[in-house]
């Protein structure tokens, strides 16, 4: 399948690693800090992100507090405060290691309510990976192989980076037809899920899932 793609765009080789969130509820602050990491070329803290945001009434699951952090805290670089994935948020509630180092790079965080394939198409060849808002299926739970081309019953939300998107050149599959646009993500549950990380998504099953997308772009 990976052969019969024609890329529209692709920032996989330059959003970063790809992060394993752990047992932790930061697939909000993680797909957000890569967004920023594309832009600085730096690891972001996402530490620091999703603290900040847990002490706003909105909550760490919302774009609207990272929007408020980034634009009016900022956020440091990830050696200032490393990840741990292990934290078991029902009991612990890690707080910042004193004094944290500086550059504070603000940000603005740009929501979309009901973003388009094109539009998305549009920002990733601007050079910017968006974060999406999905619907979890479980499809996308236990993706195997990095390709998803049909919608199923949600079960939850999630939060994902954007890093590309191909259009499909073989033959008619029924699933998947030629001139498809498969829109291609980097999740944050490690290499073990989809294709080391990443995924191509399918447009039957897109549109059917993704609810919200957010540009950052750096102040």
């Amino acid at each position: 399948m990976t052969a019969m793609l024609d890329w529209i765009a692709d920032h996989r080789s330059a959003s970063g690693p790809v992060l394993d969130q752990g047992i932790r509820p930061t697939c909000l602050s993680c797909a957000a800090s890569s967004a920023h990491r594309h832009s600085r070329g730096v690891d972001k803290c996402i530490e620091y992100l999703h603290h900040r945001c847990r002490l706003l009434p909105t909550g760490c699951g919302s774009v609207e507090s990272v929007h408020v952090v980034l634009s009016t805290d900022g956020q440091p670089n990830e050696s200032a405060w490393s990840y741990d994935p292990t934290v078991d948020e029902t009991t612990d509630h890690p707080v910042p290691p004193g004094p944290l180092s500086a550059p504070f790079h603000y940000a603005d965080f740009t929501v979309d309510p009901a973003p388009t394939r094109d539009s998305l198409i549009r920002q990733l060849n601007d050079d910017h990976v968006p974060v999406i808002g999905l619907r979890v299926t479980p499809g996308f739970m236990n993706l195997n192989g990095g390709i998803l081309t049909e919608p199923g019953p949600p079960t939850d939300g999630h939060a994902v980076l954007l890093v590309g998107a191909a259009r499909y050149t073989g033959p008619d599959l029924g699933v998947v037809e030629p001139g498809d646009q498969l829109m291609c993500i980097q999740n944050s549950w490690g290499t073990s899920w989809g294709a080391n990380g990443y995924a191509l998504i399918g447009p039957r099953a897109w549109d059917d899932m993704v609810f919200v997308s957010a540009l950052l772009t750096p102040r």
